[in-house]
């Protein structure tokens, strides 16, 4: 702030104030600031500028712990539901990210996203999308059409950065829920009754093309009924058979211990994964989600 201006919460701050020197405030600045980072990373100059082994390693590290500071630390209390949430972590990093939001319109929704890039370079590409999704419900857009106008962000910018996303939303007063993957995915659903129902979704990855159509899943969510999530299915890095493997484990464990919390179900599920006797399975960043809707 300059000259003893006090309008710099205006974005049009620069046009508005007549003291010399107004800094502006840009409502999408930590967008822009993300934006840099990964123009540079994608630059000539960042070959050129590398640091030392060391450096590079802490500042590799600082990347990390501020992706964690990007994640929901615990799941939502959300009145209609129980919600359980897992991470297994690999060598290789990943950016990975969810999150929870309940709509003014009663509704809840749910989202998780992978950039197709690793290590250091897709948790900043991660975190942009996060800045720019965060931007777009600040904007009062209807929350339908948060992923098309991310996406048409992403297509519009000079940088190619494709996502896979699972899309989740939820509405408790009337039983019924959306869902949508971009990539491929599988929506598992628990009845009380114990049988799993699949619903596999495909779409584009968001920030592939432009216009996608974009068609989620309509389907009904009874109280009693579970559903379960994974980033894992959706992910590139992972094998049609360690895919069907991951399913497996999945069916085996829900009809087994489906009297379980979600927590504690989701609990059971990462630690029959790291416990098998497929090693492979233990390699892959995982994310798992569990949602039970209260009788």
């Amino acid at each position: 702030r300059k000259d003893g201006c006090m309008h710099c919460e205006d974005p049009g701050c620069l046009k508005a104030c007549p003291a010399p020197g107004a800094i502006v405030k840009m409502s999408n600045g930590i967008v822009d600031f993300i934006s840099d980072i990964s123009i540079y990373m994608h630059s000539p100059d960042f070959h050129r500028d590398t640091l030392p082994s060391d450096q590079l390693s802490r500042l590799s590290e600082n990347v990390k712990v501020a992706h964690q500071g990007m994640l929901p630390a615990t799941p939502p209390l959300w009145a209609p539901m129980e919600i359980g949430v897992g991470f297994q972590r690999s060598p290789v990093s990943s950016g990975l990210y969810y999150d929870f939001f309940a709509l003014n319109d009663g509704r809840y929704l749910v989202l998780t996203m992978e950039a197709m890039d690793k290590e250091m370079e897709g948790i900043v590409n991660v975190a942009m999308a996060r800045g720019m999704l965060r931007m777009i419900a600040s904007l009062a857009v209807n929350p339908d059409e948060w992923l098309s106008t991310l996406n048409e962000m992403l297509i519009l910018d000079s940088i190619s950065r494709r996502y896979f996303v699972n899309w989740l939303c939820i509405d408790p007063n009337t039983h019924t829920l959306d869902y949508l993957a971009c990539g491929k995915n599988t929506l598992w659903q628990l009845l009380p009754n114990g049988s799993i129902i699949p619903h596999p979704s495909t779409h584009p990855l968001l920030g592939e093309v432009a216009n996608p159509p974009f068609t989620p899943l309509k389907m009904t969510w009874n109280p009693g009924d579970s559903l379960f999530l994974s980033g894992i299915f959706s992910s590139s890095q992972t094998s049609p058979d360690t895919t069907e493997l991951l399913h497996k484990i999945l069916i085996e464990q829900l009809k087994k211990e489906d009297h379980l919390s979600p927590q504690m179900q989701v609990n059971a599920l990462l630690r029959k994964i790291k416990t098998g006797e497929n090693k492979s399975a233990r390699s892959y960043n995982m994310l798992l989600l569990c949602l039970k809707l209260k009788t």
